[in-house]
């Protein structure tokens, strides 16, 4: 009688673990070290076509803040204007009548008449001193910068959303792979069970136990799928995105290799150009509120000429006016409530840098847990590497101990199930440190194009 030592799935998982923790110290620090490097030629990947496509397409919402920023800009245009002379002129011409009724004077004799009356004006006014206008003007600027720092902060937002749900694309499509392969596996087994109809191969509840299995890694294959059709959807892509959604081992590789160390802070992000757009904003109304009671010079001059084509009271009249000068203008005393202004904008502004720098902060904090989440998922992805290759020392075991009729046919297919759902613990935590990583990147260097480059070698294709 043959002696059967039996392994339980969980005794399997613990025997795993538990060689992965002796070898820890031994085990890579990067995931990509269990992975073949490729030598053939690398070409573009896909993620860099999904992102053109979807940012030349027709945004509305682009549309809105184009032109916010044009009128932003129009705006700086109108208060440097403010520096220009100004010339008007203003003309009427008209017909006149009067009637006059006088008792008692022959000064002015009672009559009817009727004449012309012509009336023009030119006016010229040169600022000299407008203390003004440079705070108008700086305020305008601010505005624009506020205008071009949505814009930015939407193409961030975009660039964010296709680059995770490009590399969730990935994630799945990997994830989907491996379960194929153990879906193929279980439905041969169960498929040549019922042919032969052997108990010795199996009894009842083994192969009630591999009908479950099969259920339950089917159920997560259809999990895996809908989180696939998700991220097609959003990338407004069809099935023929997947061709291109694989990492590339040698691209991974140098990928790291290139990422380390990472300098930067992001302070470029849009959210902090629209903070300190603000707090400049708010410096300006300050400013110009505080100008306000300050004198105005500027030069002035005037051509003005008068015409009467006559009147009871006399003969025609022309007359020619020139005037030419300093006007001041000096509001001395406003009821405070120019100061007053000056000093709500001021809170205003504190309020705003106290924000900007609540955000740094929180940049700060949140640069700093990037880089530790990375540490951790490279240790995770080391720690799980070295489990995948004793699972499937266990799972080769097993499989050579059920040939010699040492190992029950059950405990070989907990062997290999427990080697397969290793090998998908592996790749999420792959994919984890691949995303920790462009996280890290995009806080150094902001969710840009140059970016999007960056992450889409990962995806190149050696064919």
């Amino acid at each position: 009688m043959k002696t059967q030592t039996t392994h339980t799935p969980d005794a399997v998982r613990f025997t795993a673990k538990r060689l992965a923790t002796a070898s820890l110290l031994h085990a890579k620090t990067m995931a990509v070290a269990s992975l073949v490097i490729a030598t053939q030629p690398i070409h573009a990947g896909g993620l860099l076509e999904v992102y053109t496509r979807l940012t030349s397409q027709a945004d509305p919402s682009s549309s809105v803040t184009d032109y916010k920023t044009k009128a932003a800009e129009q705006n700086v245009i109108t208060q440097k204007r403010g520096y220009l002379p100004r010339l008007s002129t203003s003309a009427h011409g008209a017909y006149a009548y009067q009637n006059i009724t006088e008792s008692g004077s022959v000064l002015f004799p009672s009559g009817q008449e009727d004449f012309d009356r012509t009336r023009a004006q030119v006016e010229f006014d040169q600022p000299l001193f407008d203390p003004t206008v440079r705070p108008s003007v700086a305020v305008s600027k601010a505005r624009l910068e506020q205008a071009k720092a949505h814009g930015q902060m939407s193409t961030e937002q975009q660039t964010q959303r296709i680059i995770q749900e490009y590399l969730r694309l990935a994630r799945y499509k990997e994830l989907m792979g491996s379960t194929d392969q153990v879906i193929a596996r279980l439905e041969s087994e169960s498929a040549a069970i019922a042919k032969s109809n052997d108990a010795k191969i199996a009894t009842v509840s083994d192969v009630q136990s591999i009908k479950l299995s099969l259920a339950s890694i089917k159920r997560e294959r259809n999990a895996f799928h809908q989180h696939q059709n998700r991220s097609l959807a959003i990338l407004g892509a069809g099935p023929e995105a997947l061709k291109t959604a694989s990492i590339n081992s040698a691209a991974l590789k140098r990928y790291f290799a290139a990422a380390s160390p990472v300098t930067g802070s992001g302070s470029s992000s849009g959210d902090l150009h629209l903070l300190r757009a603000e707090v400049a904003e708010y410096e300006g109304h300050a400013s110009l509120e505080k100008r306000r009671w300050l004198p105005q010079l500027s030069l002035y001059a005037q051509y003005g000429l008068y015409k009467d084509g006559g009147s009871v009271f006399g003969g025609p009249l022309n007359q020619d006016l020139y005037e030419a000068g300093i006007v001041l203008r000096w509001n001395i005393f406003d009821r405070g409530v120019n100061r007053s202004k000056a000093k709500e904008y001021e809170y205003l502004k504190k309020a705003k840098e106290a924000e900007l720098a609540a955000n740094q902060k929180e940049r700060e904090h949140l640069d700093r847990s990037a880089k530790e989440i990375l540490t951790e998922s490279k240790r995770s992805v080391a720690e799980l590497a070295e489990i995948v290759e004793q699972t499937k020392v266990l799972k080769d075991s097993a499989s050579r101990a059920y040939d010699a009729g040492k190992e029950t046919y059950m405990n070989s297919i907990h062997a290999y199930l427990a080697s397969e759902a290793s090998v998908r613990e592996w790749i999420n935590a792959r994919h984890d440190l691949v995303l920790s990583q462009v996280i890290v990147n995009a806080q150094a260097q902001g969710w840009n194009k140059s970016l999007v480059e960056s992450v889409d070698s990962l995806f190149a294709s050696t064919k």
